[in-house]
C-alpha cells in the first residue's frame, strides 16, 4: 500500500534492515505532507541514511506506479545519478522487489542508463504498454543537477527529491545561496504537476 507502513515493510525487506527510527519519522512526516498538498524538507546528518532511504522510496514510488515519471536532483550530475543508480539497482537486481512488484521489470529498450532508467510492466505486452505510456515525455526515473539545463522541460508526475543540494559552490557566498533558492523557486518548484508530483 502507498503508505508509510507499506514502505517501511518494503524497506525492511529490500535493505534486509529495519528503517532506522528517525527515518521512519521523514517517512511518517513525507506522507502527511503529501496528504496536505505540501513537500517536506529534512535536515539530517551525513550517514543518517538520507540517501538509502530516498532510493528505496523511489524503487517504491515506481514499484506501485510504473506509468509516472520520477525525478531525483542533486548538486551535481553525479550526486543526482548516485541516488538514481541506486533505486535502478533496487529494481533490476533485489530480488525483494521482484517479490513485492513482479511485473515492474526495467525496458531496456526504452533506455536503462543515467541518462534515463525506463520501466515496464511485464504483465501486459510491450506494445500496449508503450501505447499506454505514449504521452509520457520523461523517463521512469532520471537524476539532474539542480542546476542543470534539462530542468525546464522536466514534468515529473510521480516523486520528486532533492539530495544535499547545498554544496561548497552554493554555500560560499550570500549571492549563490540566493541563485540557488532563485532555482528552487522558479524553475524546479514550477515543474510540480498539481495534485500528482
Amino acid at each position: 500500500s502507498d503508505t508509510s507502513e507499506g514502505f517501511e515493510w518494503f524497506y525492511q525487506f529490500i535493505q534486509n534492515n529495519l528503517l532506522p527510527p528517525h527515518a521512519r519519522g521523514w517517512v511518517e512526516e513525507g506522507y502527511k505532507a503529501r496528504s496536505e498538498g505540501k513537500g517536506l524538507l529534512c535536515e539530517a546528518f551525513a550517514g543518517s541514511t538520507k540517501t538509502t532511504t530516498l532510493a528505496t522510496m523511489y524503487a517504491y514510488q515506481i514499484g506501485l506506479y510504473p506509468d509516472r515519471a520520477n525525478l531525483a536532483i542533486g548538486s551535481t550530475e553525479d550526486a543526482a545519478n548516485d541516488v538514481t543508480a541506486k533505486a535502478a539497482d533496487l529494481i533490476a537486481n533485489n530480488v525483494m522487489f521482484k517479490v513485492f512488484f513482479p511485473n515492474v521489470v526495467k525496458d531496456e529498450k526504452a533506455g536503462w542508463s543515467p541518462a534515463g532508467y525506463e520501466v515496464m510492466r511485464a504483465d501486459i505486452p510491450y506494445e500496449e504498454w508503450r501505447r499506454q505510456n505514449a504521452a509520457r515525455k520523461d523517463p521512469s526515473l532520471l537524476g539532474l543537477a539542480y542546476n542543470s539545463k534539462e530542468l525546464p522541460g522536466r514534468h515529473p508526475d510521480g516523486m520528486l527529491g532533492m539530495d544535499d543540494l547545498d554544496n561548497e559552490e552554493n554555500t560560499t557566498s550570500a549571492r549563490e545561496g540566493e541563485r540557488l533558492r532563485n532555482i528552487l523557486q522558479g524553475t524546479i518548484f514550477s515543474r510540480i504537476v498539481p495534485s500528482e508530483t
